[in-house]
Parts: structure tokens; sequence; C-alpha cells
């Protein structure tokens, strides 16, 4: 399941970058360690289940990382949680706040509306969050034409346990509980989304975040 050190200062990133209450603000270095604990902990379970291991194959030579383009959508990835963020501020702002902003934005222009202004924000930054996968994978094999549906994980599934203590950490930091499956659409993309996906990444984990955001959603 993992594959060397965890990234801790990724998963601290992740934690850092969610709108924790200002009474958990002193949690997150606790949060952090519970995480790393999980992990290890689900992990070392993971490895006793493993078969011997087969003779490796020879290494296939790597490509060259580019630099540049990993740079750039470390700039794009940042840049859209800022973008994310205002969303989140906007969403939350009072019915008194939102009406007099409305009236002073349209006073100096008529024609001006700040939701449509927030909701072309939200579109960059979908699309920010799209070009920095493409600049990370330039390459992404091709999906299969009919992908068979995931099957549902065991209770003692060391990925589910690790998602599950990442949502009871969101949910004790934030006050929010993990967004629910939204129509076709599944689970929105999101700061809990986001948390389990660096989580799954930091810890070497090849499992879908999506899959297992919408377990942790159902439970």
């Amino acid at each position: 399941m993992a594959d060397g050190a965890v990234d801790k200062k990724r998963i601290e990133a992740a934690v850092r970058r969610l709108q924790v209450l200002p009474d958990r603000k002193t949690e997150i270095g606790r949060a952090v360690t519970g995480l790393l604990i999980v992990i290890e902990t689900a992990s070392r379970k993971e490895e006793e289940k493993l078969p011997a291991p087969l003779p490796e194959p020879e290494p296939e030579p790597e490509e060259p990382i580019d630099i540049g383009r990993l740079a750039a959508a470390k700039e794009l990835r940042e840049a859209q949680w800022l973008f994310q963020d205002l969303k989140e501020a906007w969403d939350n702002l009072s019915a008194e706040a939102r009406d007099a902003l409305n009236a002073h934005v349209r006073a100096a222009a008529p024609k001006a509306e700040p939701d449509e202004v927030i909701v072309r924000m939200a579109e960059v930054a979908d699309a920010m969050a799209a070009v920095a996968d493409a600049l990370e994978q330039p390459d992404p094999p091709a999906p299969a034409a009919e992908p068979e549906p995931e099957a549902a994980p065991k209770p003692d599934d060391p990925k589910l346990i690790i998602a599950q203590h990442a949502a009871r950490t969101y949910t004790r930091l934030t006050g929010k509980k993990p967004p629910k499956r939204k129509g076709k659409d599944g689970i929105p993309r999101g700061p809990f989304f986001w948390l389990l996906e660096d989580v799954f990444a930091s810890a070497g984990i090849l499992a879908s975040a999506a899959h297992y955001a919408e377990i942790v959603a159902r439970g």
C-alpha cells in the first residue's frame, strides 16, 4: 500500500489548508500526528497480509522529470486553494453583508453582478485544477472503455480506516461533515476531497480518493 516514508510535510500542509475553527487551531499538530499514526498502523497491518514478494524485474528507464511543469502545477494548485477559500467565504456571508455589497457594486457598475463574478472565478479554479493535472501527468493512460465498479471495501481495509480517520479529523477541525454524493456528479471536489487525496498521495496509497470519500459519506 505504501512505499517508503510518509510525506509528513504534505499531510501537515493539507491539514493547515482547512478552514479550522478558531478554538481548534491548537489541535492541528495533534491531528497531523494522529493521521501519521493511523497510516503507519494501517500500513503495517496491510504488509502482514501480503505474501512473500516476488523477485523484482529490472527497472525501466524513467522519463526525465520536467521541474518547470511541476513548479507550474504547484502554483496553479495553490492559486486554486485561494479561489476555493474565497468561494467558501462568499457562501458564508450573511444576507445583510451580501445585500450591502451588491448595492455598492451595482451603484458603481449597474451591470455588475457579484454572484456571477464568483461563479466565473469558481470556473477558473476548476480549470486550474485540470491544467495542474495535465502538467503533472502530460500523458495519462487511456481510460478503460467500460470500467468495472469498485467493490465495497471490508471494514478492516486499511485504506478505509485511513479515510474514516481523515473524515473524523476534518469534522473535528472544521465543524463540518464530509460532503455527500450529488447525483451523477459524485462527491464534490472540495476541502475534504483534497485532504483525503493528499493523505493517500503522502502515504503512497494507490486508491481513488473519490471512491473512499463516497464510502465515508455513506457511513
